[in-house]
């Protein structure tokens, strides 16, 4: 039933975005579900560079030294290829991320080199007293780890109880395939993590719930000190928490699009 609703997004999308835009479909498309669009407040394809997201309705600062890749999921996206790179991580920072009110952030990215057991990879935070995040550490004597593992943490916010869940499972994948995660925050008490789709992690916090207070208004997306070759692609912030179902149907019909590469973006290199 999810697979025949995702097929009919897919259908949906696809016939909307020609009737709009006709021939120019390559040049103005945003993989954005049409039950979504009401809901998001901040899209980034880096399809017109690093610094220039195709929404912005919060008012989103960015910071990026980073570089841009001609074979992203939908287009062009952002590579980290670097350490040195990877110093400056790539943020974006606006008060609509502020968890005491629902919101969902989510990224698509790819590693783009073999892993090695040792390996470690930061994916996404949200940041102000205290951080929420999500990553890899691998085989050593952090928590006594055998492999690359999921790792989540929710740390530093006064009155709330410390968490480091690193029984999330292997996050052992191939380069060049595409993965998304998401981070939903819902009523300022519960973080909900998902990978491609699939629920990993549902942390309730305890001790008190988030505040405006806690001043968490900075995203931070891929790699930084926890390094490893990667490449991100369509960021979206929301202003609500989505449904596990609304998650898993996006994932899908963005996986079927890129398979068919919908649209050609190879079609915008002449005018660049």
């Amino acid at each position: 039933m999810r697979g025949e609703r995702a097929a009919t997004s897919v259908l949906a999308w696809v016939v909307a975005v020609n009737a709009a835009a006709g021939a120019s479909v390559a040049r103005d498309l945003n993989y954005i579900p049409p039950d979504l669009e009401r809901s998001v407040v901040f899209y980034h394809s880096f399809e017109d560079g690093i610094t220039t997201p195709e929404l912005d309705a919060v008012g989103a600062k960015l910071k990026s030294p980073k570089k841009l890749a001609d074979d992203g999921l939908t287009g062009r996206a952002m590579k980290i290829h670097s350490r040195e790179e990877a110093k400056s991580e790539f943020q974006v920072r606006t008060d609509a991320l502020s968890i005491h009110r629902n919101v969902t952030v989510s990224m698509w990215w790819r590693l783009d080199e073999e892993l090695k057991a040792e390996s470690c990879y930061a994916l996404m935070a949200l940041r102000g007293k205290g951080y929420i995040s999500s990553f890899v550490r691998g085989k050593g004597g952090w928590c006594a780890l055998k492999r690359p593992t999921f790792v989540f943490q929710c740390y530093n916010f006064p009155d709330v109880s410390n968490a480091n869940n690193v029984w999330t499972g292997s996050a052992w994948v191939k380069p060049g395939e595409w993965h998304h995660l998401a981070m939903t925050v819902s009523l300022g008490s519960e973080v909900c993590v998902y990978w491609d789709g699939a629920l990993r992690v549902r942390h309730s916090i305890k001790g008190r719930a988030f505040r405006a207070d806690d001043k968490v208004s900075t995203a931070a997306f891929g790699p930084t000190w926890l390094y490893h070759p990667m490449t991100i692609d369509d960021i979206m912030i929301c202003n609500r928490a989505l449904t596990a179902d609304e998650i898993k149907d996006y994932v899908e019909a963005v996986k079927r699009l890129h398979e068919i590469d919908f649209p050609v973006r190879d079609a915008r290199k002449d005018d660049r």
